[in-house]
């Protein structure tokens, strides 16, 4: 059992009495006299009592010690990261901000403050035309009765609106090809078939009682400053689908070439559609063959004209080709 030595109890004395502790500490623990406050072994010898931190302060100064070293370390991390992303993100950005930035940025702001400012202007405005299109609606509609089929809108007013040299037509041109061998041992003529299958195909698949596609036989017409559909079409099948008119050829000459086939299209692309301009499809068959003599065949054009207010080529040749249902 051990004696404690009254000159110094504890650690804390014994370095603020005798300052032994901050002697030790600059010479590295070399001294020639003990460290430590001194206690009494049982053969009556002193010694010096090497402790650990844990017996220099209790659980509660440790812990408090701990604590405030802590908050320090994290409070200075802390600041640092947050000067850092200061420093990266903002000071870089303003650092390097020049004179178009600023223009470019005093332009947005400006043109929304304009915004802002005009927008019940502009908002009365777009009312007024809404309401406007649904008086001339009304207007149709008690004019016209049951053959009032709605307003164009979206891109479908966008086509109608158009010019004798600018169309928005859509042109396809086919072809149907047979061997020259077997033209000229047949006895009816191939446009002529061609023309007869199309008519039965389109007026058993379009033109029933029951129309499944009657927007395809509806008219454009013009009133009140607005385009509109009606029913009050008299055309038949043998307007929408017809002959090709014939196309000089020269003398002793029986079938076209390409050239004169594409100065045919050239003036077909904005001539007007049947019942002047009004209707919104057409199909030209034509009679006089493409010879090809690389491959010995001959090619009969068909023409697929339609209106884009209607709908585009790829969605017609659809509806064509399709199988029935």
């Amino acid at each position: 059992m051990t004696v404690e030595n009254n000159t110094a109890s504890s650690w804390f004395q014994w370095a603020s009495e005798q300052s032994s502790y901050w002697e030790a500490v600059s010479r590295g623990g070399n001294l020639s006299h003990p460290i430590g406050p001194l206690t009494m072994l049982k053969d009556g010898t002193a010694e010096s009592e090497l402790v650990s931190v844990g017996t220099m302060l209790s659980s509660a100064e440790l812990g408090l010690l701990t604590g405030v070293l802590m908050t320090l370390f994290l409070r200075h991390k802390f600041n640092r990261m947050k000067e850092e992303f200061v420093e990266t993100r903002v000071y870089k950005s303003v650092k390097n901000l020049t004179m178009i930035d600023v223009r470019h940025f005093l332009f947005i702001l400006i043109t929304f403050i304009e915004f802002v400012a005009i927008s019940p202007i502009l908002f009365s405005i777009f009312y007024g035309f809404k309401c406007y299109r649904l008086v001339v609606a009304c207007v149709l509609k008690r004019r016209y009765g049951s053959h009032f089929k709605g307003l164009l809108d979206g891109a479908d007013v966008v086509w109608a609106i158009e010019r004798d040299n600018s169309r928005g037509m859509i042109n396809i041109m086919a072809y149907i090809e047979e061997p020259v061998a077997l033209h000229a041992t047949k006895e009816s003529s191939t446009c002529a078939e061609l023309l007869l299958v199309l008519r039965k195909r389109i007026s058993s698949r379009l033109m029933r009682s029951r129309q499944t596609q009657p927007k395809m036989f509806w008219k454009r017409n013009l009133e009140l400053g607005y385009y509109w559909w009606s029913d009050l079409s008299q055309l038949t099948i043998e307007d929408y689908i017809r002959y090709l008119e014939y196309i000089p050829v020269g003398e002793g000459e029986q079938y076209i070439d390409e050239r004169k086939l594409r100065a045919v299209m050239s003036e077909i692309n904005n001539r007007n559609l049947p019942a002047e301009h009004s209707s919104s499809w057409e199909i030209l068959v034509g009679r006089q063959p493409l010879f090809v003599r690389e491959r010995d065949m001959l090619r009969y054009p068909i023409i697929f004209r339609v209106h884009h207010s209607l709908g585009d080529g790829v969605a017609l040749l659809r509806l064509l080709l399709g199988r029935n249902r």
